[in-house]
């Protein structure tokens, strides 16, 4: 009995997760920008995509706020928020809020770009995470670039 009891308990708590996050840096007629893309993946097959990207701004920053349902369903990736190397976003599921952060600084180019010169410099970062019912994160260690 108590067996059964420990398994509902950790099948029910912890999902392995992963979000593969890119950053581009680009150009185009209307000047330099930076696209960012985060695509997340469940243990149980879901997936969602967000991006967003920094037209119109100097201070390579942007936002995309529409929440992302996974292809199965199940949860959502919301308020994808980007600076200079760095996003953060919230997935939701089973209505509590988990908030994630990923960074790419490997070797990247961070300078906008001047001039007429193609840029596309990028960074591709995969990071591994648990998330608990209590909506604790738990990074794992073997996050890597691509």
């Amino acid at each position: 009995m108590k067996l059964i009891i420990l398994l509902s308990i950790l099948i029910s708590k912890i999902r392995a997760w992963h979000v593969i996050f890119e950053i581009y840096n680009r150009f185009n007629i209307f000047g330099f920008y930076r696209s960012y893309t985060i695509n997340v993946v469940s243990d149980l097959g879901g997936a969602a995509d967000a991006y967003c990207n920094t037209y119109s701004t100097d201070q390579l920053r942007c936002d995309a706020r529409t929440p992302k349902k996974s292809h199965q369903g199940g949860y959502t990736v919301n308020n994808l928020e980007c600076l200079a190397s760095n996003c953060h976003f919230i997935i939701n599921t089973a209505n509590i809020n988990f908030n994630i952060e990923v960074n790419c600084e490997k070797g990247f180019d961070m300078n906008p770009s001047k001039g007429v010169e193609t840029k596309r410099d990028y960074c591709t970062f995969v990071r591994n995470f648990k998330l608990f019912e209590d909506g604790k994160v738990e990074y794992a260690d073997e996050s890597t670039y691509l």
